[in-house]
């Protein structure tokens, strides 16, 4: 996870989000705010988890675990990426149709370059919620594709991502392989990100670090606000007040969900649409949220983005 910043974190019973995963953080960010919704869990923990004075944690550690959030299995589109010898170990979520995996693509680097261990067979994607909850699902490695900030849709990997450079198109899709399986995971809606939406919500399939300094588990799941946007680079970034564990690399390629509502137009039956994707975080203070010291960062959906998802699904298989 890349590590970066977060202001006093206000939670609402009116408006709330859940966020899923996490990783560093950007640079500057306009004001503008969004509460994000609440999942009961999230309430819980709101009223009855102490302030925890560390970094990537904005006030109270919000964060409970998905098992106990009462809507638990509405997230069965979520799930953590591992890739063994390439040592990826993060989050991810099906989106648009039952086998397109969106993450982060920082994940699928080091040093700037495509880590050599990628190899069929070697990756897979294990959800944690509903009926595949645990269970193994291949990626089609090949299909491995990068977004690079335009509709056009490359015909290979690209080798290269220099994170200090790309990050605000830290967005990668891959294909998942169900072989045999003669059902289907239920996917995520997608759309553009509404700025001025009351609710969001983070869920994180892995967290690798200490929750609450009690207990060693994962998922979680939280609602936290986008305290900040910014379009930078053609790219929308979003500064939230969710709370991350900044030594954990799980939350990357996680997401930022909203509860679909009556203008939603979608013939699927997902009752989160993706809003936006965990690439970083900020984390040079302690306690309160602030811009550039304490801060999680999620790459918000815009128009040229869902385009090349779109254009995505149907090119690359």
């Amino acid at each position: 996870m890349w590590v970066r910043s977060r202001q006093n974190k206000q939670l609402s019973l009116s408006g709330s989000s859940i966020a899923v995963g996490c990783s560093t953080a950007p640079s500057s960010v306009h004001s503008k705010k969004i509460l994000l919704g609440f999942c009961l869990g999230a309430i819980l923990s709101t009223l009855l988890h102490p302030t925890v004075g560390v970094t990537g944690i904005m006030g109270r550690d919000d964060r409970v675990a998905l098992a106990d959030a009462a809507n638990s299995a509405s997230f069965a589109a979520s799930g953590n990426i591992f890739c063994g010898l390439a040592g990826i170990n993060a989050s991810a979520q099906v989106v648009l149709v039952d086998d397109l995996l969106l993450t982060s693509a920082h994940l699928f680097y080091l040093n700037g370059n495509l880590r050599s261990q990628l190899a069929p067979g070697e990756c897979h994607f294990k959800p944690v919620a509903g009926p595949f909850s645990g269970q193994k699902i291949p990626l089609k490695i090949n299909t491995l594709r990068i977004y690079r900030g335009s509709p056009t849709v490359a015909h290979s990997t690209d080798s290269q991502f220099v994170f200090a450079r790309d990050w605000t198109n830290d967005i990668a899709l891959v294909r998942l392989d169900y072989g045999k399986l003669s059902s289907r995971i239920e996917p995520y809606a997608l759309s553009e990100t509404r700025i001025n939406e009351p609710q969001m919500t983070h869920l994180a399939a892995i967290t690798n670090a200490n929750y609450q300094g009690r207990l060693n588990f994962n998922p979680t799941v939280q609602t936290c606000r986008v305290r900040h946007d910014l379009i930078e680079n053609g790219a929308l970034v979003l500064s939230t007040d969710c709370d991350t564990d900044p030594q954990a690399k799980g939350p990357s390629g996680s997401g930022l969900l909203r509860p679909k509502d009556p203008r939603d137009a979608y013939a699927h039956n997902s009752a989160w649409i993706v809003q936006g994707i965990l690439s970083n975080t900020y984390s040079t203070s302690t306690g309160a949220y602030q811009e550039r010291q304490n801060a999680t960062i999620f790459i918000g959906i815009t128009e040229p983005l869902l385009t090349w998802i779109e254009n995505y699904s149907t090119q690359v298989r």
